[in-house]
């Protein structure tokens, strides 16, 4: 009996080892970690500066799967790879000369990782791009037109250009517009592979004389429909220096009375001074209207650019100028002339020599002569608005807005 107790004794315990070791094995083969090898590039190889280097890791795991390999620059997580091949591109045209790490870390299905790290060295082997520049004019009246040249060397493969008056390019050689009397600085940066440069040349362009006040060039006074009309330069624009006088469609003297025609001009109602052609908000307009041939009648946008040129604040392309209203900080002073104005006369430092013609409502009245100066655009808001624009003695702003097209306001016109 005692024989087959311990017989018996002697199975159970070999039983229980089996198990013991068959789940000990179990747990090791859970508990296998995956591999990690970088196999691109090699401990210590050689990398230009402003390569783009392709690192490649060997991962596996024998107990189940590969879940994700993170890759580390320096210490810093760059990106990962969630399946083979396990890839990562290091551009390294911002990195900088000398040794860097490369670490890779796989990661398998259990948590379990593994690591590898190698160090290469980024070396100088291509040319920095060098920005140079110059200009075929320095100095002129305003609108002073500038075609730049890019002198840079050592293969630039894209350029940005400021001008120092808010305007920018990425051509490569531009042409740039100043309208505005002042000194600016211009800013070239140049780019390739391997890295950029930067040249800014100080109080570069100087732009002075010219645009205030000044006839138009070539052509200081013309006449149309019996009418003699002298010009103005104001940047880039040639405007008319007064207010259309000719009789047309439905055209009115302020009060009926012809003297006011020969001070102030006649008051035009919207489809009068279209005459029959359509809306436009462009630069230019291409609305002739009722404008001499050459010229033509100013769009909503025409009328922000001069605007932003007599301003001292906000200069042309500022957002002020799009809202509705009292705009601007002195465009209207600077635009009025310096005597008729019922109070807060003008400077007229650039020639427009706005007076204040009052307006004709759509029933018939007149009103305004001596406070307010109410100029058409060619761009209308809808079928029955247009946009004009109001100088007044009370403020130094200009009004914008949209009034009826039956209203009757001064038109003034813009060279070709």
């Amino acid at each position: 009996m005692k024989t087959k107790i311990l017989a018996l004794s002697i199975f159970i315990t070999a039983i229980l080892l089996i198990v013991v070791v068959s789940c000990k094995k179990e747990e090791e083969k859970a508990n296998q970690v995956p591999t990690c090898q970088i196999t691109a590039p090699t401990n210590g190889q050689e990398i230009i500066k402003g390569e783009t280097v392709s690192i490649s890791v060997d991962a596996t795991d024998s107990d189940g799967s590969i879940a994700e390999v993170r890759f580390f620059i320096d210490g810093v997580g760059k990106g990962s790879a969630f399946s083979f091949p396990y890839n990562y591109d290091w551009a390294t045209s911002s990195e900088s000369i000398g040794n860097h790490t490369i670490k890779a870390t796989s990661i398998d299905n259990n948590g379990g990782s593994k690591s590898d790290e190698i160090t290469v060295d980024i070396i100088e082997g291509g040319n920095f791009p060098i920005a140079n520049f110059s200009a075929n004019t320095t100095s002129g009246p305003a609108p002073l037109t500038v075609s730049f040249i890019d002198q840079s060397t050592n293969n630039p493969s894209s350029w940005q250009w400021d001008f120092g008056d808010g305007g920018t390019s990425d051509q490569q050689s531009p042409s740039h517009t100043y309208n505005v009397n002042g000194t600016y600085t211009v800013t070239l940066t140049v780019t390739n592979s391997y890295g950029s440069d930067t040249e800014n040349k100080e109080n570069y362009i100087s732009v002075s004389g010219g645009g205030t006040g000044e006839p138009c060039p070539g052509i200081p006074t013309f006449t149309y429909q019996g009418q003699t009309y002298n010009t103005v330069l104001i940047g880039s624009q040639c405007w008319m220096k007064e207010n259309l006088n000719y009789e047309t469609g439905n055209s009115w003297c302020y009060d009926n009375d012809t003297a006011n025609c020969n001070t102030y001009g006649r008051l035009y109602d919207w489809e009068t001074i279209m005459n029959g052609e359509a809306s436009s908000n462009s630069v230019s307009s291409g609305v002739q209207g009722i404008c001499p041939n050459g010229w033509h009648l100013p769009s909503d946008e025409e009328w922000k650019i001069l605007e932003g040129t007599v301003d001292t604040q906000y200069e042309v392309g500022h957002q002020e100028w799009d809202v509705d209203g009292w705009r601007g900080l002195d465009a209207g002073q600077r635009l009025k002339t310096t005597t008729g104005w019922f109070s807060n006369t003008g400077t007229d430092i650039y020639g427009f020599s706005a007076l204040p013609g009052g307006c004709r409502y759509s029933y018939g009245d007149f009103d305004d002569l001596g406070i307010h100066a109410i100029f058409w655009s060619s761009t209308e808001g809808n079928s029955s608005y247009a946009w004009g624009r109001v100088l007044t003695c009370s403020y130094g702003e200009v009004y914008r807005e949209n009034y009826s097209k039956g209203y009757g306001f001064s038109a003034r016109c813009l060279r070709d």
